[in-house]
């Protein structure tokens, strides 16, 4: 349980950094990406996203105009913990957080269940949207955020990502 906190606290955290220096390539916006484990395929979002190549994230993705992220990672479920409570150890590297809303929504046909809050995170103000969806041995962390301003813009660009998402069945971990 510990080790499964940390890891999400590390993961928002080293995104948040990563992905504002790291270099990038564009995406081509609206093309289908399949993750190359295996875990899932998306559409990918246009209009100024890159991908973040510099990180250890499954997926990282970046806009520089609206200096916002979308990041999904997928790692082993060790223990078969309730999604409200993977939601909480998501949030552990934000400060000073406030949640403006919990969500409960439907990914791929998996039952998904997330947070939308406003938070500190390296001396930056940010909203953020995440959900966490349990896979077969595996979670799924998918976090998209931007400065408060953007954040309209950023949460419309992030709810097409999410529906866009399908899980494959050749990422199941056994």
């Amino acid at each position: 349980m510990g080790v499964y906190r940390l890891f999400a606290g590390v993961i928002i955290a080293a995104v948040f950094i990563l992905v504002g220096c790291a270099p990038r390539f564009s995406t081509a916006g609206g093309a289908a990406y399949k993750e190359p484990q295996g875990f899932f395929r998306c559409i990918l979002p246009s209009d100024g996203w890159a991908f973040s190549s510099r990180t250890d994230i499954t997926l990282a993705l970046w806009n520089k105009t609206h200096a916002s992220g979308i990041a999904v990672n997928v790692t082993p479920l060790h223990d078969d913990h309730r999604l409200d409570l993977l939601v909480r150890h998501l949030l552990i590297a934000f400060d000073s957080r406030t949640v403006l809303a919990r969500r409960e929504i439907m990914v791929g046909g998996r039952r998904a269940q997330g947070v939308v809050l406003d938070g500190w995170v390296e001396d930056e103000n940010i909203v953020a949207e995440a959900y966490v969806i349990k896979g077969d041995g595996v979670v799924y962390d998918i976090v998209g955020w931007s400065p408060p301003d953007a954040f309209a813009q950023m949460e419309r660009v992030f709810h097409e990502f999410v529906q866009s998402i399908r899980f494959l069945d050749a990422g199941a971990v056994r």
